[in-house]
């Protein structure tokens, strides 16, 4: 998910997915347990529609 969220291609934008989505992970735990599974998934569609290459994907890297 780390990668996907930041970025295929970029090591510094998988690094950045992954402390996003290890941020709102255990903050969800903490506060609502539930949904805890829920919010990785959330994070990354909700970057997807807003950014399809991810945070700090090339455009045009794969076409």
């Amino acid at each position: 998910m780390a990668i996907i969220v930041g970025g295929v291609g970029s090591l510094i934008g998988s690094v950045l997915g992954g402390l996003i989505i290890g941020i709102a992970s255990g903050i969800t735990a903490a506060f609502f347990p539930v949904a805890q599974e829920v919010v990785i998934y959330v994070i990354m569609a909700v970057v997807l529609v807003l950014r399809p290459r991810g945070l700090l994907g090339q455009e045009g890297l794969f076409e």
